[in-house]
């Protein structure tokens, strides 16, 4: 669905895709949006409502052997000529726009792609996953240039400009590996002197492993990268130092692939990202501190308890909750989708079990219940499910809702009321 950001009225609904969308990403010049779908297919839409096919599918990328999760457009020098895609078949693709033909298939992770997004610049093309990576390619030649494995704990303490270095946290751990040999994790394992690799499959189960990487953004100069990771942080990556700077705390994030973003606002840089538990988190990206949390609705926090009642029903009995998509045939038909684009046809969650089901439902109703713990501050205005989608532009925040909210919200700061009172 297409929608006025001016006055909230729907301007279209596109029609084609068989099964929900996980990703939209538009073309610099606003006429085409493209989409990744659960199909395992991706649309070039026109939207210009100009055109003679205003709101058809101009291009079909079909080649992905699973789900599509994730989508960019590389806008350099608004050329849109280039479309990556990532995939739970564990592979990136880069499509030519103007063709509709697949110019390479990247081997890009061992577990499934849950981000892609072009540099600045348009030169490389960034990638995350499941399995705990980040990876940078080459646009031109698709050759991997460095990988970057980010620790599941500690923080660097020194300031983010100035050079400063500070003291460097003993339970950091990460590394850069210049490029990788084939996609399986042993290939850079011993490369990365004492840093756990093995992400992904497993993940949850007590072992020592890296937080899957559930989306990526990068700042506007190509310096920052931002994280998001399923060990409920946001990481700032520094490319210049070649390690993380600040870790930003607070939300819930164990179950979704939650998108994060750069906000420029009054002089200041914040990271933003959502929150299981239908909150939208703030945090200053200089100091690290939260500067707002946008509160969810009491709704969504009773599903994060009946989420948790849940997984520790199943972890009693079934050991590793294992990596999403990739053991049965009813995940597969299950959607992992973020529901960005507001298509109430997709009504399974980016969830660990994939299987659409109402949470608040399953679980052992004999279980022992631990002691509820107290809930945040809430508003019943809030998302009443998991935000995982949202992206910020001009002073106005968009953030999206899973299928038991099934909301796209916008909000505005202060600058952007002043300005057009």
């Amino acid at each position: 669905r297409v929608w006025s950001v001016a006055d909230g009225t729907q301007l279209c609904v596109l029609v084609g895709h068989e099964r929900g969308c996980s990703d939209v990403a538009w073309t610099s010049d606003g006429r085409y949006l493209a989409s990744a779908s659960d199909d395992k297919n991706l649309h070039l839409w026109d939207v210009d409502p100009s055109s003679p096919h205003y709101a058809r599918t101009v291009r079909v990328f079909a080649g992905h052997t699973s789900h599509v999760f994730c989508c960019d457009v590389n806008s350099r020098c608004g050329a849109d000529n280039i479309l990556a895609s990532g995939s739970v078949d564990e592979t990136v693709r880069m499509w030519d726009v103007r063709h509709g033909v697949c110019l390479n298939v990247l081997p890009a992770h061992s577990d499934p792609v849950t981000g892609v997004k072009f540099s600045p610049d348009g030169t490389v093309l960034l990638t995350c996953s499941y399995d705990g990576m980040i990876r940078a390619w080459a646009v031109t030649t698709g050759a991997c240039l460095k990988t970057v494995v980010l620790g599941s704990s500690g923080v660097h303490k020194g300031g983010l400009g100035n050079g400063s270095s500070g003291d460097e946290d003993e339970n950091l751990r990460t590394a850069v590996i210049p490029g990788f040999v084939g996609n399986a994790v042993d290939d850079v394992a011993a490369l990365a002197d004492g840093v756990v690799i093995n992400g992904g499959a497993g993940w949850g189960d007590g072992a020592s492993r890296n937080a899957p990487v559930g989306a990526i953004a990068t700042s506007s100069n190509g310096r920052y990268l931002l994280a998001s990771t399923l060990d409920g942080t946001v990481k700032l990556w520094d490319s210049r130092r070649g390690r993380v700077v600040r870790i930003y705390r607070g939300r819930k994030g164990e179950r979704y692939c939650s998108f994060a973003s750069f906000a420029e606002c009054g002089g200041e840089t914040y990271a933003v990202c959502g929150s299981e538990d239908g909150a939208v988190m703030t945090w200053n990206l200089q100091t690290g501190e939260e500067a707002q949390r946008i509160a969810g609705s009491m709704d969504a926090w009773e599903h994060v308890r009946a989420d948790e009642k849940r997984a520790k029903a199943k972890a009693k009995g079934a050991g590793s909750p294992g990596t999403p998509e990739r053991t049965t045939e009813e995940k597969k038909e299950g959607s992992d989708a973020m529901d960005v684009d507001g298509d109430e046809d997709n009504a399974a969650a980016k969830d660990g079990d994939g299987d659409g089901s109402d949470d608040a439902n399953d679980g052992d109703e004999d279980e022992e219940e631990d002691e509820p713990s107290p809930p945040p501050p809430t508003d019943p205005s809030g998302h009443g499910d998991a935000v995982v989608g949202l992206d910020f532009l001009n002073g106005m925040l968009a953030t999206s809702g899973l299928e038991r909210d099934r909301t796209i919200k916008l909000w505005t700061t202060s600058a952007y009321r002043s300005q057009h009172a």
